[in-house]
């Protein structure tokens, strides 16, 4: 990516993908079961940044010398990727290399593409019951149908994800486990024992994850089953915006946001969406607690 480019680029971008963006990258991965996405993800952070690098140049500006006005017109040029180049110009800004500039955070879009109910619960029924697709196709979609999850998260659950208590199974998408439908459970369980296609790791290894990738340690890629879920008629994106509005019809969001591990202000998005008012409940949830605590206190 620094082939060709100027020496003091090359100087900048060098210490910043060191020692923030790698650095960043790493920690989270440790913290969290979601590790970033880091291929395409962590390269646009590098790209707006010697994009904006090679702006300054052309206007004969020093790093040092970006005024906000200039900031905001190369942004007003540019679209919501270029946004990311606030995490360069934190890091610059700390270092005493740029100055301390803002960068307007994206504004939130409400999802436009849905599913009619009768077609969200007619795809999830071929993805329960229609043995004729492929089983990776059938798994995936089934989650993204039925609990809104992203592709990219169903990609990396592991085998441990899931579990057997008192009769029922049990997925873990993040903190809780969620009881999956029986025929659900029975096709999670199917694709565990369904044999690995071209595999690239030792034969006796258990796999890492639930959809192993053909590269040893990763796990199948977004990109390609999300273009088999569409070539099998699924398109991933609607299909979880209409999931995750049907869970929200049902489930207060601060549950929802609990059960599938997705940050608090999401859910109150999609209850927003949704036009329900979940006041009551976190009022009586309140008052549950206020009285647990007169009936138990320290």
């Amino acid at each position: 990516m620094l082939a060709g480019r100027p020496a003091g680029h090359a100087r900048l971008i060098r210490p910043f993908v060191h020692w923030f963006v790698l650095r960043r990258a790493r920690r989270r991965a440790a913290q969290s079961r979601r590790a970033d996405s880091a291929g395409p993800y962590l390269r646009t952070r590098v790209r707006v940044a010697l994009e904006l690098l090679a702006w300054l140049d052309q206007h004969d500006t020093a790093l040092g010398q970006l005024t906000q006005d200039q900031l905001d017109r190369w942004l007003a040029a540019g679209n919501t990727r270029t946004r990311k180049i606030r995490h360069f110009l934190k890091w610059a800004a700390a270092r005493g290399i740029a100055p301390d500039l803002a960068v307007p955070a994206v504004p939130h879009q409400d999802p436009v593409r849905f599913l009619g109910d009768d077609d969200r619960l007619a795809q999830l029924s071929q993805c329960v019951n229609d043995t004729a697709l492929p089983i990776d196709v059938r798994a995936v979609g089934a989650l993204v149908l039925l609990f809104g999850l992203p592709v990219s998260r169903i990609l990396r659950l592991r085998p441990s994800a899931l579990s057997d208590s008192d009769g029922s199974t049990y997925l873990t998408p993040g903190s809780c486990p969620v009881i999956l439908p029986p025929k659900v459970a029975a096709l999670l369980r199917e694709l565990t024992a369904a044999p690995r296609q071209r595999p690239l790791v030792e034969k006796n290894a258990p796999p890492a994850w639930l959809f192993p990738g053909r590269t040893p340690g990763r796990p199948a890629s977004r990109h390609t089953l999300s273009v088999k879920l569409r070539a099998h008629g699924i398109d991933a994106r609607p299909a979880r915006n209409s999931a995750l509005l049907a869970l929200i019809d049902d489930i207060p969001a601060p549950v929802l946001a609990d059960l599938l591990d997705l940050h608090p202000a999401t859910t109150v998005r999609w209850a927003a969406l949704a036009k329900r008012d979940w006041t009551s409940y976190l009022s009586a949830r309140a008052e549950d607690l206020a009285r647990r605590n007169s009936a138990h206190p320290e």
